[in-house]
């Protein structure tokens, strides 16, 4: 409809000039008009076509930016269309009965359709920890202990430490959320892993055996929660971890067996909350944070 009216506004505009051209006679019977000379004639000719040209442009143009946005949407829905195909075919590899090899290529095909897609990324980074809350057995000495999964595991934790570690990777995700909520921890490696202005939750995740580094970390502008989580095995390493976000909570977390520093971490100015957290065995060194007294069995 735009065009259209465009169109019948120049149609009236050409209209208007070579009636004026033409010397602009009378559009009744009555009276009398001087002729124009043949200059006055030109010199309205020359406007006239100047006129017409211009309005041919905004036409041009019209049509040549209508034909770019249109362009440039098809391309969009393209662009979208094949993101959403690679995320189904990396994600579809982490089904049920997939081998160890064909998670962990969909755990790089993910981590790379991350990195190319700005506004799917957060939705990469939550498939991938979604994959670590799955129930896990996480004692090496049981029966169903499958050292396949905690190489699985272990490979979708140094992708994010990688994404996370400063001048590490060409993409940071170090501004976007992360959940390990109920994740069962038998090893891992985040040392150094950077969040930025965010918020971070180990809520209920559970320590049971290994090593799991997370020293050297730094939380900033970016509240991490802690809250019941369990310290039941392993080591635990927070060596040099600098907590600057609004709160770091251990709130009804359980420190009952393996060993876990706090050496040299950097409380900042952080809301440290310890309400309910017990320590009930094992090896902590509390370094900067407030001990818990040691109640065996409790």
């Amino acid at each position: 409809m735009a065009m259209v009216g465009l169109a019948v506004v120049l149609l009236a505009a050409v209209a208007s000039l070579l009636w004026a051209a033409l010397g602009a006679p009378p559009l009744t019977s009555s009276g009398a008009a001087r002729p124009l000379t043949a200059a006055e004639r030109l010199d309205a000719l020359k406007i006239c076509i100047a006129v017409v040209g211009g309005l041919g442009g905004v036409v041009a143009l019209t049509v040549a930016y209508r034909k770019q946005r249109d362009n440039e949407a098809a391309e969009r829905r393209e662009q979208t269309r094949v993101f959403n195909d690679r995320f189904v075919a990396a994600t579809s590899q982490f089904g049920d009965g997939s081998s160890a090899t064909t998670q962990v290529a969909g755990a790089y095909a993910l981590a790379g359709l991350a990195d190319d897609w700005p506004d799917g990324r957060q939705m990469c980074i939550d498939v991938l920890c979604g994959h670590l809350r799955l129930p896990y057995q996480g004692d090496p000495d049981a029966d169903d202990y499958s050292y396949e999964r905690r190489e699985v595991r272990r490979i979708i934790l140094r992708i994010m430490r990688d994404h996370l570690r400063e001048g590490h990777a060409t993409v940071s995700w170090s501004e976007h959320r992360f959940s390990f909520e109920r994740v069962v921890f038998d090893c891992g490696d985040l040392s150094k892993a950077h969040f930025k202005n965010t918020s971070v939750s180990f809520h209920r995740a559970r320590f049971l055996a290994g090593t799991t580094e997370l020293n050297g970390m730094v939380f900033e502008n970016t509240s991490v929660y802690l809250t019941k989580a369990v310290f039941g095995g392993g080591r635990v390493d927070f060596t040099g971890t600098a907590f600057a976000g609004h709160r770091t909570s251990f709130a009804g977390a359980v420190f009952g067996g393996g060993s876990v520093t706090f050496v040299d971490v950097d409380l900042g100015e952080t809301e440290l909350v310890l309400d309910d957290a017990v320590w009930t065995g094992g090896a902590v060194d509390w370094g900067p944070v407030p001990a818990l007294p040691l109640r065996p069995g409790a």
